[in-house]
């Protein structure tokens, strides 16, 4: 009896580790592009709405768009384990601010510049391909 009490809970266990690798969660205000070998298959987007600006203003001879999926609604979404990644891009608006830096103009005043930029991903595919990462956005910022 106690075997079979092990082996239920050890398939139990497995279940619940294949479908959190199966599974991602898209909370409320983000995007997600999902890549199966590096290739846009899908987009996820908030509304339908939001899902006829996706496909706009791509120009890339790599992209097929017949190839795209562009699906919305937020909650729990399926993926192939261990081919398909997603990316999660937050569609709320974001903040960059730079380190203030000190300039000595040609009459020798001190002058202190900081900047900062609100901005948001609206295109979470053309966000991919042209930078790819948050990390790149900031610094072309």
């Amino acid at each position: 009896m106690k075997k079979k009490y092990y082996v239920f809970i050890a398939i139990i266990v497995l279940l619940l580790i294949a479908f959190a690798v199966a599974t991602f969660q898209l909370n409320e205000g983000e995007s997600a592009v999902v890549l199966r070998f590096g290739k846009i298959v899908s987009v996820y987007v908030k509304n339908e709405a939001q899902a006829g600006e996706v496909i706009q203003g791509i120009k890339d001879e790599n992209v097929r768009l017949s190839d795209i999926k562009v699906r919305f609604g937020t909650g729990l979404k399926l993926r192939i384990p261990f081919i398909d990644s997603v990316k999660k891009y937050n569609n709320k608006l974001l903040t960059y601010e730079s380190t203030p830096r000190q300039v000595i103009t040609s009459d020798k005043k001190k002058l202190i510049f900081d900047n900062n930029a609100q901005w948001r991903i609206i295109n979470p595919v053309l966000f991919e391909i042209t930078m790819g990462r948050m990390e790149e956005a900031e610094k072309r910022l």
